[in-house]
């Protein structure tokens, strides 16, 4: 799975600790209520911008991060 950059703002949820092992196609707890309930949340993770971690970010989000930087 490829994850584009669209934007310079992420929101990211830290301390989560179902979000310690992601699927490789995920970016964040899709558990997390917010996400859903926010509309600006769910555009934003629609978009690749949300992420939740637990201690660090996962090889697929600093993948997305990464690529980003590089596009600026």
């Amino acid at each position: 799975h490829t994850f584009v950059c669209l934007g310079d703002v992420f929101v990211v949820y830290c301390k989560d600790r179902d979000s310690q092992s992601l699927p490789p196609n995920q970016l964040y707890n899709t558990k997390l209520h917010s996400v859903k309930q926010q509309p600006i949340l769910s555009k934003l993770s629609k978009e690749n911008r949300v992420f939740s971690v637990n201690k660090a970010l996962l090889p697929q989000q600093a993948q997305l991060l990464e690529n980003c930087f590089k596009l600026l």
